[in-house]
């Protein structure tokens, strides 16, 4: 997230992907499974009106790819109602 900070003026997209673990041994897993704090990086984007590229990472070797990729957006869509209403409200 310090980069996030650093970076934010000279962002154009950003990678999404969740992860087992945080470790060496970490391997991407679907969306909400894992240990990655989205909501915190999604509300980290928002508050510096990020306007790029979202790109998400799901793992392709796995059976449920297309539902994987389905319910991730979901809960990103999610994430980013509840993080703009929480915006607006302090506004």
């Amino acid at each position: 997230f310090e980069a996030l900070e650093e970076l934010r003026s000279r962002l154009m997209g950003v990678q999404l992907v969740d992860v087992s673990e945080l470790s060496a041994k970490a391997r991407p897993v679907p969306f909400g499974t894992g240990v990655f704090d989205f909501r915190r990086m999604l509300t980290a984007l928002h508050a510096h009106q990020f306007d790029g590229y979202v790109v998400f990472d799901p793992p392709p070797d796995t059976p449920a790819f297309r539902e994987d990729l389905r319910s991730g957006l979901a809960m990103f869509r999610k994430e980013m109602a509840s993080i703009r209403r929480a915006s607006s409200l302090r506004q």
